[in-house]
């Protein structure tokens, strides 16, 4: 993403000339961008005034007046945001430092510099380019022969000859798909994926880069991470969000023997079924707590770990990545109320603490557990009987 700084022409008044640079500005959002305001000649601090304005909002960005220069009368939304260059302005430097651009700081700036004698003023325009790119926010898990969609949409008014997306494997550093100049780019794609990842061809003037790959192959377990570029601007999705996409394949669904050999890679056996006693439907009072019990016979390195529990609306209820729980990955309905028995986990222990259950906890409730060579799963159900 970047904002553009656009300079204005001057409004000069006899005696006093604001000068500014002659070519655009780009700054990314985030980052920090100075507004330049200053006179050739010096001006004597206790003659001064000068005010940054939004010229839009009339919003007060900051003010240097009474040889001080004076944050209390900042607006909040520049307070530690917007400073002076304090041992420039007895040079005629009265610049303006921007931190943190947001997309809301978009619009018109004013400097304007008052003397006893005269005043003179100078505009300055951020204008920043939108684009957003989002994907899938959990695993994606597929047995190999199936096909599969791994998300990616890109928010952003950009014409599409500007704009190109490409999807990577970024274990592998493979360029998977690749849409660039206004078109889909199969001539960029390896062997091993040619003719089995494209886009949807007629989503794609919608913002809709998701990629259809077709035949999974065990290989094909990894990280596929989506980015977007455009002329102007650039956004790539990661840190296990937004385009970042873990794709988890084991063997055919329909080869038990295949499958009882993934499952056995590495000492990992699959999750331990529910107790007989446990197999019906948990019976829970409304308030109370109940344990989802989810085991697996050999501890596993947590280095090697991923433990995702979900309900079968598909609301993520907690998940265990990266050697700890992240809590802030839970749907918001299980917020505080969902966890997992911390000090078990690297027993092989991945049950679920559900507390203060309610009616809407009724039903199932799926325990995957995947390490980097395989997986396994297992079901547990809440019956409130309300």
């Amino acid at each position: 993403m970047t904002a553009t700084v656009v300079f204005q022409h001057n409004t000069e008044l006899p005696g006093l000339s604001v000068r500014g640079p002659s070519m655009p500005l780009r700054v990314q959002l985030g980052a920090s961008v100075t507004l330049p305001c200053s006179v050739d000649t010096p001006i004597p601090l206790r003659e001064l005034e000068v005010l940054w304005t939004r010229e839009d909002s009339g919003s007060l960005v900051h003010l240097f007046l009474g040889g001080k220069i004076r944050t209390e009368s900042q607006s909040p939304a520049y307070s530690g945001r917007a400073e002076f260059f304090t041992e420039e302005i007895s040079k005629g430097n009265f610049s303006l430092l921007l931190r943190n651009v947001t997309t809301e700081d978009r619009g018109m700036y004013k400097c304007v510099i008052h003397t006893e004698q005269e005043s003179s003023e100078t505009n300055v325009t951020i204008d920043s380019e939108r684009l957003v790119v989002t994907g899938a926010d959990v695993p994606v898990f597929a047995y190999a022969g199936e096909d599969v969609i791994l998300n990616c949409s890109v928010d952003t008014h950009v014409p599409l000859g500007e704009l190109e997306v490409e999807w990577m494997k970024t274990n592998e550093e493979i360029l998977v798909l690749l849409f660039m100049e206004g078109r889909y780019r199969p001539e960029s794609q390896p062997e091993r994926f040619r003719g089995r990842a494209e886009f949807f061809s007629e989503e794609i003037p919608k913002g809709n880069f998701s990629m259809k790959l077709r035949d999974i192959k065990t290989e094909d377990r990894g990280e596929f991470i989506s980015g977007a570029t455009t002329v102007f601007s650039k956004a790539s999705n990661g840190g296990g969000g937004g385009g970042d996409v873990r794709l988890r394949a084991c063997p055919s669904r329909h080869s038990q023997r295949d499958l009882k050999d993934c499952n056995s890679q590495h000492a990992l056996r699959p999750v331990r079924p529910v107790p007989e006693d446990q197999q019906l439907p948990a019976c829970t009072e409304l308030g109370a707590s109940v344990t989802l019990p989810c085991s697996v016979d050999t501890p596993i390195p947590l280095h090697e770990l991923e433990v995702l529990w979900m309900r079968d609306s598909g609301s993520l209820v907690h998940l265990f990545l990266g050697r700890e729980s992240r809590p802030e990955s839970q749907s918001p309905a299980y917020s505080g109320r969902a966890e997992f028995f911390t000090e078990e986990i690297s027993k092989g222990n991945f049950s679920l603490l559900l507390r203060n259950v309610t009616t809407e906890d009724k039903g199932m409730y799926k325990c995957v557990v995947h390490t980097e060579q395989e997986s396994s799963e297992a079901n547990v159900t809440i019956d409130t009987g309300k």
